[in-house]
Formats: C-alpha cells, structure tokens, sequence
C-alpha cells in the first residue's frame, strides 16, 4: 500500500496556482506578426476504480487529484468517512489518469448496489444516474444551525480572489470554498467542473482534519440540487452561492435544514449593508489622537475599493489616515508575506518600531511571521455577537484604554 500520505493532506497557500493546472501556450494575435502567450487551463481525463472496480471516468483538472477522489467518494455516498478509504494510486500522466482506490467492504458493498456509471462531463453531476431515487436520494435532516453573521459575507468576492489563482491566472475554472466557524477562508479549490471543485473542497477538508461545524461552503458557480447534496453530505451546515440557486435546490435546503445564501454584487448590496457600516465605540477619539502624536497612520483592508468606496460613503475616514491600502492593490492579501513585502517596499517603515491592530487572528500572525513586534487583536469585532478568544494576542476592549497608552496613563 502506498504511504499514508495520500490520505492525510495540510493546508496550502492558495496563492500560486497548483502545478500541471495550467500550461503557457503562444498564440498568433490578428494583424500582428509578434507571437504573443498566454496562460490556459488544463484538463485530463481521470478514471476511478474502487476495489479494481471501474465507477467513473471525470474531466477534471489535473492537480489536487488526491482530494477530489476523496471528496468524489464522500460527496456521491460511495463511503460514508475517509476511515473507509484503506489506499489511493494515482497512475498516468498528462491527459490520461487513474485513480484506483481500496475501500472497506461493507462501502464496496453499498457502492455496488447503488452503482452507476457517470460519463466524462464535467458541467452535470447528475448525468448517468440510472434511477430517479438516485437523483432524489433519501438524506437525513440536518440539525439546525444559525446563520452566519453578515459581516463574514462583506467584500466576499473580493476576499475569495486570493483563493482562486487559476481563475486569476487563466480563467475557465470554478471555484469552491470552506470558511470556518470564526469566519476564515480556510481551504480552496478550483477545477473546470463545478462539482469537481467541490469534491476537492470536501476532499482536502477530509485529509486536513478540517471540522465543518459552524462554517460554510462558498461555490462561484451556477448553485443546482447536486451541489446542496454533497454539502449536505459533508456535514457542512451553510451553503454560499454566488450565482442564484435553483428552485429545487432551495426548497431541498429548506427541507433538510441546510442555510442557503446567495450574495449579491457589491452595487446590489449597497442597501443591505449600509446600515452595518459604522465606526466602534470611541474609534473615532483614538483616531484623533493618533494623528496628534505626528505618528503615520495607515488603513490596510482586504476589501476591494468597491467595497472601500462604500464605506467612505457612510463615515468619514479618510481625514484620520495618511493613507488607505486594499491588499488588491498589491495582487495578495494580508494573510499571504508578499502582502507585507509589498507594503514595506510602498511605505518604507520599520516592523519593529510599527503597531498593528486587526480583527483576524490569521492576518495578526501573518504580520508577526513578518516581524511586526507590536500587534493587538480586536475582542470584540462585532458588537452583535459575543466577544472571542484572541489566544495569544493583547487585544483591544475599548479604545480610550490606548488614547490613555498615548498620554503615558495606565492602559
């Protein structure tokens, strides 16, 4: 059997594209003589085998292989957990694959009475399926979970654009996200198939121990009754589609507890959230006399200026900062190290001698990895929901305790 490995996968930075994703191919612009290049998206074929058993053959994008034959078998019920999964191999190379998986009997067993035979498309997961109880399974009702707070869905089109390098590189790939219960970006995927993507998505949160409790799955695509299926299948409690569902996909949700939410564009959501957009308690003080020191005072977002303009809009921010940065200026958000390169190289400061003060406690440890020495964390970033854990981090209750720090009072 193969290493253990192939079964148990880490976390990795989504902000290069996946090797063998995609190709540089030279192509002939008309009334041009030059050559000119031009990243494309790869596909292959992949063929999956359980117990020596053919079951599908997939046009999939060729990376992450691993997780989409993972999450391809927990997504469709194949097996019920990655402890029915014993080993995977993955055979071939450029356009012709295979993946050939050992699986428990009692799952081989299952597989075989519910077998059928999927052709290789890679736009409709229900196409092959032999009987209308297969397309309409019996599924339990999931408990019932709160919706997420919407500021975890403020500037989401944005935030997701670091998770989709392919996309940004090539375009032609769908993409599939996990935000955890502290609503972090956590995992992203991206293939040609829309259901590819997700299968990758539950795949690698399978092999990463990645618990689906409180979080949410984020799908860029057209959102169908196949997809609410395997979330529903994965455990994850919330589905976010940024295309609009279908009528049965959203009375399936309605019917077994599944949170189904559709985002709308920023200039949509304009009136949504504009009554959410409002400085903390005493910000406004501290930011005042953070200017009366002489010191530089500097606003990073990851929000898109879109989205920033929106908010300037409601409160006036502008006259309390030297400057205001969205991390897509730089192409890479706060969490990723070439975002602190890039902003020292633009504002040329000292990590040593500079504070920062953030909501999220990745983004926080991102900048101490950096080098950043003085960092708070925020305690309570919404005031509608209780205050958090900060771990390892000072953090800010109320901002006249740091007016007092300025003034050389106790804090």
């Amino acid at each position: 059997m193969n290493a253990p490995s192939r079964l148990n996968a880490g976390v990795a930075s989504a902000a290069q594209p996946p090797a063998g994703a995609s190709q540089r191919y030279c192509y002939q612009p008309i009334d041009d003589v030059a050559q000119c290049a031009v990243d494309l998206a790869e596909e292959c074929a992949l063929a999956i085998a359980y117990n020596g058993m053919s079951q599908a053959v997939m046009m999939i994008s060729p990376a992450d292989l691993e997780d989409f034959v993972v999450g391809f078998s927990l997504a469709n019920g194949f097996v019920e957990s990655l402890d029915d999964i014993y080993d995977i191999r993955l055979h071939g190379s450029g356009s012709a694959r295979r993946a050939e998986l050992d699986i428990a009997s009692r799952a081989f067993w299952r597989l075989k009475q519910q077998r059928r035979q999927l052709p290789g498309n890679s736009s409709c997961g229900l196409c092959g399926v032999e009987a209308l109880e297969q397309a309409l399974p019996r599924l339990p009702v999931m408990p019932a979970a709160p919706l997420p707070p919407s500021h975890w869905l403020q500037d989401l089109r944005q935030r997701i654009e670091a998770f989709q390098p392919l996309g940004r590189d090539c375009g032609a790939v769908h993409a599939a996200l996990f935000m955890d219960a502290n609503g972090e970006i956590r995992l992203g995927r991206e293939d040609i198939g829309r259901h590819n993507a997700l299968d990758k998505l539950i795949g690698a949160m399978a092999r990463s121990g990645c618990a689906a409790a409180g979080g949410l799955a984020i799908v860029t695509s057209r959102c169908s009754l196949e997809l609410v299926q395997k979330v529903q299948r994965a455990g994850i409690p919330a589905l976010v589609s940024l295309s609009s569902p279908t009528g049965l996909a959203a009375q399936w949700a309605q019917r077994h507890n599944l949170n189904l939410i559709h985002t709308l564009p920023i200039r949509d959501m304009k009136r949504e959230i504009a009554e959410l957009i409002a400085l903390r308690p005493n910000a406004d003080e501290f930011l005042a006399a953070l200017r009366h020191t002489g010191k530089r005072v500097v606003l990073i977002t990851n929000a898109h200026r879109d989205s920033l303009s929106l908010k300037l809009e409601k409160i006036e921010l502008a006259p309390w900062f030297d400057r205001l940065i969205s991390s897509h200026d730089y192409g890479y958000p706060k969490e990723e190290p070439q975002f602190w390169h890039a902003l020292r190289q633009d504002l040329e400061f000292e990590p040593a001698r500079a504070l920062f003060i953030d909501d999220s406690l990745p983004i926080l440890r991102s900048a101490q990895r950096f080098g950043i020495v003085h960092l708070l964390a925020v305690r309570e970033p919404d005031s509608r929901r209780a205050p958090k854990d900060t771990e390892e981090f000072a953090a800010v209750d109320d901002y006249l305790d740091l007016i007092r720090s300025l003034h050389g009072g106790p804090a």
